[in-house]
């Protein structure tokens, strides 16, 4: 693949089966990532697609934004962030309160995590980001991530980000966890051999930005992992009221939470995205477990005029593993399942001045669905 020309929007969507990784070109050579996630090869997704087309990562990577701590959205980000030197960073405002600092730095300390350890990489970026002599932009709902007036690029429209979660009840919610989560690990009931404890998993990924980039009067959503409690105030619930008779409606949909049915409102795809828009899905499998689900497939194809996944095949034991240890393995009496996809994108390419989309890219095994 090439750089795109000056004047088109371009986002590609990585996904390898475990996170998840967005670029957008914004005009001009200038470039935002959200997200970040491991290539086939072990490397930053974005980063390495960026240098292998020759863009200056140094300087024309203009913003990074990691939506939430998950391990399967942050993977490689600390690595992206260190060598794209003139970037902005934005992450979840709970990342400007102590509490929620000391939540990270105790939840990676204890063993067995099954949520592993974001918090590691974030507390990186926060650390680089101070050396810098830059803060970090904290994002709750409708705070405007990024944005560059009508002129400053050479398609002539103006460009925003704008975060659509999470919301003040979330980050409440959130900090509140946290706080109990640090009360419940104390030194005080450590001592008396209390059993440690996680953070609620019900929070539904509470800190999790969704974003929708608007250039001229297109918008373009991206829904990171936020899911709907059917709760007002919360979900996607709570950012279907906010927009709503707000335009534009967003004509292409990065599915939220890897098209599960836990992310999934009706009201999104009736009130707040334009009718039939183009979706792109990211796999996820781990252990047992995978998304999306045949259903999720048949309800997202259902709605959308194209819809993407990043991923579709996945990798043989036989080629990650050696034939020898594979025979240990096997005369053990062990059972192995591979979980690894190959990591594939998708690319679209748009006319921001018609909002045609002007080329679409599969790599690997990513594929119409």
């Amino acid at each position: 693949m090439t750089h795109p020309d000056q004047d088109k929007i371009q986002v590609i969507v990585f996904g390898p089966g475990f996170g998840e990784c967005i670029l957008i070109h914004i005009g001009d050579h200038g470039w935002i990532i959200i997200d970040s996630c491991l290539n086939d090869d072990k490397e930053p997704a974005g980063l390495s697609y960026l240098s292998s087309i020759g863009v200056d990562v140094e300087n024309n990577i203009k913003l990074i934004v990691a939506t939430h701590w998950h391990d399967d959205h942050i993977k490689g980000l600390f690595k992206t962030l260190e060598v794209a030197k003139s970037a902005n960073f934005a992450m979840s405002s709970a990342m400007s309160h102590q509490e929620f600092l000391a939540f990270l730095i105790a939840h990676d300390r204890q063993p067995n995590m099954r949520i592993g350890r974001g918090g590691t990489e974030i507390i990186k970026c926060l650390r680089l980001m101070k050396s810098r002599g830059k803060v970090p932009k904290f994002v709750v709902q409708d705070r405007l991530i990024e944005s560059w007036d009508i002129g400053k690029i050479s398609h002539g429209k103006r460009v925003e980000l704008l975060a659509l979660s999470p919301s003040d009840a979330q980050l409440a919610d959130t900090l509140a966890d946290a706080s109990k989560f640090l009360r419940d690990n104390s030194t005080e009931n450590s001592a008396k051999n209390l059993p440690k404890k996680r953070i609620s998993s019900e929070n539904k990924n509470n800190l999790s930005i969704a974003a929708l980039l608007v250039v001229g009067d297109i918008g373009i959503l991206f829904g990171a992992d936020v899911e709907e409690r059917n709760i007002e105030n919360y979900g996607w619930k709570n950012i279907v009221t906010n927009r709503k008779d707000r335009a534009p409606s967003p004509f292409i949909f990065k599915v939220a939470h890897h098209g599960s049915q836990g992310a999934h409102l009706d009201q999104v795809w009736d009130d707040f995205l334009e009718a039939k828009p183009i979706s792109i899905v990211t796999p996820w499998k781990l252990g047992g477990n995978f998304l999306p689900k045949a259903e999720d497939i048949q309800r997202i194809k259902e709605r959308s005029s194209f819809a993407y996944i990043t991923s579709s095949e996945i990798i043989p034991l036989k080629r990650r593993y050696d034939r020898e240890v594979l025979k240990d393995i096997q005369r053990s009496g062990v059972s192995l399942t591979s979980i690894q996809y190959k990591c594939g994108s998708v690319s679209i390419t748009v006319n921001p001045d018609s909002g045609v989309v002007e080329e679409t890219v599969l790599t690997n095994t990513a594929k119409l669905i």
